[in-house]
């Protein structure tokens, strides 16, 4: 009996070892990447895990974030191998901005990672106190005097790689970030100059400045052209910075006779039909009909370990099918399937809603009569599918549909719209700059991104460039892309109260009440002597549905309850909008501290309110009534320097018109812009 009772004590204790053991070998990590994080020091971060992860093993799941959980995968470390991780980190694509409150799985076990600079852009770093997390941080400027005493922080920055170049190397391929700089003639900086990368057909052009930025890798050569001047052919070495001087062409022109053999492109099947792989804009796998088994007698099998990343759950069921490890409260794990273009029901697991989850039938899908299979499952190649797509996207192209496809172009696509939708007028009323020259020249949306993220590197820096830009993808039906183009200059001017008051606007335009209020939270903190920041952030509660928090802001505005602050300027637009409020929504409010007299309704009907981002701003502005009769109000420091003084002394750019009923008619509001004081950012009314 002793010794049964031995054997069995040795062998819990070996359990509990290896159970241990496994606990241990389990990591997650979190990658950020948001627009503030464009500029890690990628080589650093990669030193770091290479000695993480070196002899080991660990099975990690690895998961890309911004505002949201953009990418869930799991990858296997053999003995300190992590080459197909490391590919992952390396191509990564940055947009958009952070937001933490979308960590933390509390499935996950192990070790947490936090790949990011800490620094408070939507909301704060909060680790659960239970959680062992350390953040890893690559850039020069971070966040770490604030950073909760539980969490382990590592700075991984080196200047060193910086001043040098960011060079990264991969399964033996050098890859290089960013080759960029000015090209320029005799007469200074050169627009419209074409660089490509010679024999790869990839390449740029340069702005109004001559600037141009493109993705190289050593050994690569640039070929800069223009018309008149000579060709310029330059091997890239260990420079990130080129810089052109081009010289006039002294050859006549001849007549020539050109002949050429088309190169053959790799296409793949899309649901925009066949595309070629060099536009997409993203890394894609395909299968195409000779490289599926013959064997098989179902999809599952056919395409058996042939797609890197995607794991099949059983032999026979397509639609529980994963790339990602992703789990969310709906148990939402399973990737999308497209076929011909078509969305389908996708397969829930047992933990989401019905219980006993819900498994979708494609035992009707013969293999035999599949033209293609593209396994998508980057941040731009799942753009079209919206939150569809999170985890991973299976495009099926039947034969059938191939066929279908010559007569019938209009197949549905879900998460934006297979062509540009805003009518001509809208596509005029777009700025006639370089990158909306180049964007009007994308055949679908995800060729449209990858044109946005390459005109970026040239044009960042230029606030209305984001505006533009977001603007044009309203024409695409896809929110997900306009939203993060607007969070990725929420990121980039996160400390300017002038550009993040205008975004602000957009996001109210747009309905996104939520980042709205978000920027305004943020306003109010940079700028908290100005009266504006705290009626914006009163009425962007309103809207987005937080009545008593907007209600609290309005009294204490009107009450004196905010000291340091002086609202004497906006009174009347304050009691409007606080009796308006009060209105709509006394049943949930506590209004006993409220005076009678803002417990009436206002008599006006309609109002018109302009407000402005600068308050250095000066324009005329003309109002027409539908009589044609007008009265022009100045805003300038000749026309009412008494009005800008006060508004500049209590911090508030405001006016605000009131209509009747009986004002029916066309209204015109014509302003004339006269300039302002600070030149960086924009005027936006």
């Amino acid at each position: 009996m002793k010794r049964i009772l031995f054997t069995i004590i040795t062998f819990f204790l070996m359990f509990s070892e290896v159970q241990a053991q496994t606990s241990n070998n389990t990591v997650t990590i979190y990658w950020d990447i948001s627009m503030a994080m464009e500029n890690r020091d990628i080589e650093s971060d990669i030193a770091y895990l290479d000695t993480y992860f070196k002899g080991k093993d660990y099975t990690v799941n690895f998961k890309a974030f911004n505002t949201a959980i953009v990418q869930s995968e799991e990858f296997s470390v053999k003995k300190g191998n992590w080459t197909a991780l490391k590919n992952e980190l390396v191509n990564s694509i940055y947009d958009g901005t952070t937001s933490y409150s979308v960590l933390f799985d509390e499935n996950s076990k192990g070790e947490y990672l936090i790949f990011s600079d800490g620094i408070t852009a939507i909301d704060t770093l909060d680790v659960p106190t239970h959680i062992k997390a350390t953040l890893v941080s690559s850039v020069e400027s971070d966040n770490t005097s604030k950073l909760e005493t539980h969490i382990n922080y590592v700075n991984v920055y080196n200047p060193i790689n910086i001043a040098k170049d960011k060079t990264v190397t991969v399964s033996g391929n050098t890859i290089i970030n960013q080759v960029s700089g000015i090209v320029t003639d005799e007469s200074g900086p050169l627009e419209g100059v074409n660089v490509i990368i010679q024999d790869a057909q990839k390449g740029t052009v340069t702005n109004s400045k001559g600037y141009y930025s493109i993705k190289a890798k050593t050994g690569d050569v640039l070929v800069y052209n223009y018309l008149g001047k000579k060709a310029v052919k330059i091997s890239v070495t260990d420079k990130n910075v080129i810089d052109v001087l081009m010289n006039e062409s002294n050859e006549g022109l001849d007549e020539v006779v050109i002949s050429a053999q088309k190169r053959e492109e790799e296409v793949i099947n899309t649901s925009y039909g066949k595309r070629s792989k060099k536009t997409l804009g993203y890394d894609v796998q395909s299968l195409s009909d000779d490289k599926l088994s013959k064997t098989a007698t179902n999809v599952n099998q056919s395409i058996q370990g042939q797609l890197t990343g995607m794991s099949h759950t059983t032999n026979t069921d397509i639609s529980k099918f994963t790339v990602r490890s992703l789990q969310t409260i709906l148990g939402d794990v399973y990737g999308l399937i497209v076929i011909d273009g078509v969305p389908q029901a996708k397969s829930t697991s047992a933990s989401g809603t019905g219980g006993g989850g819900f498994s979708a039938d494609f035992s009707w899908l013969n293999p035999e009569n599949i033209a293609d299979i593209t396994l998508l499952k980057s941040m731009a190649a799942t753009n079209k599918y919206g939150t569809l797509g999170i985890n991973g996207v299976l495009e099926i192209t039947t034969k059938n549909g191939l066929q279908k496809r010559k007569g019938d172009p209009k197949d549905p696509v879900v998460g934006t719209t297979a062509t540009y939708t805003d009518d001509t007028k809208m596509i005029d009323r777009l700025p006639k700059t370089p990158y909306i020259n180049a964007l009007k020249e994308a055949k679908d949306v995800n060729e449209a991104y990858a044109i946005y993220l390459e005109q970026r590197n040239a044009f960042k820096n230029q606030f209305e460039f984001f505006i533009d830009v977001h603007d044009y993808f309203k024409g695409w039906g896809n929110k997900v892309i306009s939203n993060r183009i607007l969070d990725s200059a929420a990121d980039i001017n996160f400390k300017d109260v002038e550009a993040l008051r205008a975004l602000a606007y957009k996001y109210q335009e747009t309905d996104n009440h939520k980042m709205a209020t978000v920027i305004f939270e943020r306003i109010k903190t940079l700028a908290p002597k100005e009266s504006q920041s705290y009626r914006n952030l009163a009425q962007s509660y309103h809207y987005n549905g937080e009545h008593k928090k907007a209600f609290k802001l309005y009294h204490d505005m009107l009450f004196g309850n905010i000291p340091g602050v002086n609202f004497y300027g906006m009174a009347n637009t304050l009691t409007i909008e606080y009796r308006n409020l009060i209105s709509k929504h006394r049943s949930i409010l506590d209004v006993s501290k409220t005076p009678a007299d803002f417990l009436v309704k206002s008599p006006m009907d309609y109002r018109v309110v302009f407000e402005w981002n600068n308050l250095e701003a000066e324009f005329d502005m003309q109002v027409v009534n539908p009589q044609k009769r007008f009265f022009t109000l100045p805003h300038t420091k000749n026309g009412d320097a008494q009005r800008m003084k006060q508004e500049k002394a209590q911090g508030y750019g405001l006016e605000e018109n009131f209509l009747t009923k009986d004002d029916k008619g066309t209204w015109l509001f014509n302003i004339d812009y006269k300039g302002n004081d600070q030149k960086n950012t924009p005027v936006f009314i």
